[in-house]
């Protein structure tokens, strides 16, 4: 519910110059931001507030009206598998209890998100927030399930948890989680690729945990699916990205 700023005191992630020079006879300039997202924690929502301020040695005035004069940018580091996913090909079913074999006993019915988001954690590695869990909750740090992609277009995939002891959290071991990446040039528009990021196999139980004493558990399986249309003609990768 609550927003870091990345370019605070003490933190490396963001960094820019505190002027921008815009030449005569022009009316815009260019701000060089640079950005070191190593050991970022993307569980936060981390923003960069921008601001035109009046500068006396220049007798410069800001524009009266704010919004000509601040920004707020809601930054996104990106990788070959980040980015929003298909929810409606993954169940998330409530474990009741247990037969007389252990094995569960789920709810019929399963709640299903329109959309999953995958975080960046590095270059191979993506996180999503368990079962029903989602940016929202304040407690979502917690519920991260890191997704480690083996391969480049095709391999398995491990998933883990760092707290996993804490959120019950246990995979299906008699299945193992793979992907494949694919891709196709729209038939109207050639220079428009659009690609595919398919998990397959996503099996594992954890334990939400919405106040102390109270836990339930769920079952994830199912696949998830990111596509992402790639503009051929633009050489900037970020920019070719159709967001």
């Amino acid at each position: 519910l609550y927003y870091e700023d990345m370019g605070a005191e003490g933190l490396a992630y963001a960094s820019y110059p505190e002027s921008l020079q815009i030449k005569a006879g022009e009316n815009k300039g260019l701000l060089d931001l640079k950005f070191d997202f190593r050991n970022i924690d993307m569980s936060e929502k981390w923003v960069l507030p921008l601001q035109i301020v009046d500068d006396a040695s220049y007798n410069y005035v800001a524009h009266p009206r704010k919004d000509y004069a601040k920004a707020i940018l809601r930054i996104f580091p990106f990788n070959d598998y980040s980015g929003d996913y298909s929810g409606t090909g993954i169940t998330n079913k409530v474990v009741t209890g247990y037969d007389g074999d252990g094995k569960p006993i789920e709810t019929a019915e399963s709640i299903t998100k329109s959309s999953i988001r995958g975080y960046v954690i590095d270059e191979q590695t993506i996180f999503t927030y368990a079962g029903i869990v989602d940016e929202d909750y304040t407690d979502r740090r917690k519920y991260k399930i890191k997704f480690a992609f083996n391969g480049e277009t095709n391999g398995s995939v491990t998933i883990s948890c760092d707290n996993a002891e804490e959120i019950g959290f246990e995979l299906n071991k008699d299945v193992t989680p793979s992907f494949r990446i694919s891709s196709s040039m729209d038939d109207a528009k050639p220079y428009l690729e659009h690609r595919y990021v398919i998990i397959n196999n996503v099996d594992y139980y954890f334990n939400y945990i919405p106040v102390e004493g109270t836990i339930i558990r769920y079952h994830v399986k199912g696949t998830l699916t990111l596509s992402r249309d790639i503009n051929t003609q633009i050489p900037d990768e970020d920019q070719a990205i159709e967001w």
